[in-house]
């Protein structure tokens, strides 16, 4: 099983993959103030693109409004059905964790340093 571990502003996102092929399932957990959440599962190449494309200088259009801030949609994850969405806030990229029951899990402010950081470990 391989992991991968992205760290920011108080939270953990794990991803963890077997390394079968292209089509490996990988599975996100998400940890906030020593709580664990299990996200859910998708395609290995799904997520990492869509985080990646959430992570990119240009945001998508937003989809959605979430806390009154506007934000675009990335993933939702099969099995546990958590949604993730962004947003550009005062310049810094934020990233909204939501449960299968719409409650917000976590909000991780990214600062640019770990913006670039988590963008070179989904490479």
């Amino acid at each position: 099983m391989m992991t991968q571990l992205l760290r920011a502003n108080g939270i953990s996102l794990f991803l963890s993959w077997a390394d079968l092929g292209h089509g490996d399932w990988c599975r996100l957990q998400l940890e906030v103030d020593g709580a664990v959440f299990t996200l859910g599962a998708e395609a290995k190449s799904v997520v990492f693109e869509r985080l990646a494309r959430a992570l990119a200088d240009e945001l998508p259009a937003s989809t959605t409004k979430i806390e009154g801030i506007s934000a675009t949609w990335l993933l939702s994850l099969a099995e546990e059905h958590s949604s993730v969405f962004a947003a550009e806030i005062e310049g810094r990229r934020t990233l909204f964790f939501q449960g299968p029951d719409g409650r917000l899990l976590a909000r991780a402010v990214l600062s640019d340093s770990e913006r670039w950081a988590w963008m070179k470990q989904l490479q």
